[in-house]
């Protein structure tokens, strides 16, 4: 057991502050890297501030994508071996348009009813914007605090 594990310098930040967690030579004594901790964190919570209209977007984006039980909202389970849950835009859909919801031509993530793709597609989408905005995120603090 290593009791330097999580500690600022341990193995776990070796690889923060550019000198591979090594001590630096200064002089004639050696001395630890330092890590200014709350730099590193004012920078992600001023990056994050930057992007928040994209994580809002992807929290919107995800939320479409939540399955309903059907019985919810008062629609029948569907066809033999149909799920008996439906999306959240498959279901606005469905109360907006009723049996007029738009349709596309070529069937798409197994189905031709708009809100019925847009709604299986969410999650994919919205876990798309996350890893960019994670990655855009980190990007930024890895700028700022250099």
């Amino acid at each position: 057991m290593n009791p330097n594990v999580g500690v600022p310098g341990g193995p776990i930040s070796a690889g923060i502050g550019g000198t591979g967690g090594q001590p630096r030579e200064t002089g004639n004594q050696q001395q630890q890297p330092s890590i200014d901790w709350s730099k590193i964190g004012r920078a992600t919570l001023s990056c994050a501030a930057d992007h928040y209209g994209l994580t809002a977007l992807a929290a919107g984006t995800g939320a479409l994508g939540l399955p309903v039980p059907k019985s919810w909202l008062g629609l029948a389970p569907g066809f033999a071996g149909a799920s008996e849950y439906t999306s959240v835009a498959g279901a606005v859909g469905f109360k907006l348009f009723g049996a007029a919801e738009p349709r596309i031509a070529v069937r798409i993530l197994g189905t031709t009813r708009l809100f019925g793709v847009i709604g299986r597609a969410a999650p994919g989408v919205s876990a798309a914007l996350f890893a960019y905005d994670a990655a855009a995120i980190g990007y930024c603090t890895y700028q700022a605090v250099q």
